[in-house]
């Protein structure tokens, strides 16, 4: 857990009389946007020196920070830099939508950690131990120099998750996460039965899987969702529009007891 010292020193007068669940929110919160905002500046600061010495340089260096992103539209701006540009809204759905379902989570693995945010989450709000997997963190700087700035970088394996193939789930963990999974957009109905067989095998006690699936591979094949139903899992926010969620969102997000 986070102490209730230095960057939080502002937050007291405001979390005096609340849960302790609700502080550690709060704290956690705070401690993300931080860590966000200086990976933010840094990048910004290199920015506009190497502008300052040519704006070709200049042009392609948030493209470099995403190797994938290179030869794309100049000066286009790659999808990873939404969690630290608009880093307040990606930092505070968590809470909004989804913690309140993790709450008896003692140790899990994220599939997919990207910028680590629900592993910083669950640490310090739920007390749990908690590891992951990524891909290569030279696909993705920005997602390497965020965890590195949340203190995350030595609970993320890399691997790639690819079906049939072992997931790295460590020994005692109860729960699995996937949020907006790229791993699963070509996946068919037996790699997803693998995937839960395989999920149900590797885990202890309650055995949960949650999964919040995107849009690509899912959203134009209902019959996944029809499969996960089948097999047990609640989509807590499919039948309540007024939940202040995206739409697709509601009808991604579901857990699964195996």
């Amino acid at each position: 857990m986070i102490a209730a010292t230095g960057t939080y020193t502002t937050l007291r007068h405001n979390l005096r009389g609340r849960s302790p669940r609700f502080i550690a929110t709060q704290r956690s919160a705070q401690f993300q946007r931080e860590a966000a905002r200086r990976v933010l500046a840094g990048y910004d600061t290199k920015l506009a020196r190497l502008k300052a010495e040519s704006p070709c340089q200049g042009a392609y260096y948030y493209a470099s920070l995403v190797p994938s992103w290179i030869g794309r539209e100049p000066n286009a701006e790659p999808n990873a830099l939404k969690y630290l540009r608009d880093g307040e809204a990606h930092i505070n759905k968590w809470p909004k939508h989804f913690l309140r379902y993790m709450t008896s989570v003692k140790k899990g693995y994220e599939l997919g950690v990207g910028p680590g945010f629900l592993l910083r989450y669950l640490i310090d709000v739920e007390g749990a131990d908690m590891r992951g997997c990524d891909l290569d963190p030279a696909k993705n700087l920005i997602f390497r120099d965020l965890r590195d700035e949340l203190g995350l970088a030595h609970r993320v394996d890399v691997h790639a998750v690819k079906s049939g193939q072992p997931i790295p789930v460590p020994e005692g963990c109860d729960s699995v996460f996937g949020f907006w999974t790229v791993f699963t957009e070509t996946w068919s109905l037996s790699d997803h039965a693998w995937f839960l067989d395989h999920c149900r095998e590797h885990l202890i006690g309650e055995k949960r899987v949650f999964m919040l699936f995107n849009s690509r591979g899912y959203d134009d094949h209902p019959e996944i969702q029809d499969y996960y139903i089948r097999r047990g899992a609640e989509f807590p926010y499919l039948a309540n529009p007024a939940a202040n969620m995206h739409p697709r969102d509601r009808n991604a997000f579901c857990i699964l007891r195996l």
